[in-house]
């Protein structure tokens, strides 16, 4: 789990980790073991925001399912503990 919870003021920079921490993983060549799921509480993927900018909404999209990070958007972190994290609809 990458992303960014409620009141957040920067959400570019958990973007730019999840991406980083992609090629990483795949760098060591055990990215296939390791789901990726961007949580943000966002309306939408490329919001940043700002109401996003530009097609931002369109490219990250696509970015993240090349790469097979799968996002959950308007989330409120509940709670989170070991292996575990809950949210809800904001």
């Amino acid at each position: 789990m990458v992303g960014t919870a409620q009141g957040a003021s920067c959400y570019s920079p958990a973007y730019e980790f999840s991406m980083i921490m992609d090629t990483d993983l795949r760098k060591r060549k055990i990215r296939d073991k390791v789901p990726m799921i961007f949580v943000t509480a966002e309306p939408y993927v490329g919001h940043l925001g700002l109401g996003g900018v530009g097609d931002t909404k369109g490219l990250l999209e696509s970015e993240m399912r090349q790469r097979h990070i799968r996002w959950i958007t308007n989330a409120k972190v509940e709670k989170v503990e070991e292996g575990k994290m809950s949210v809800t609809d904001a």
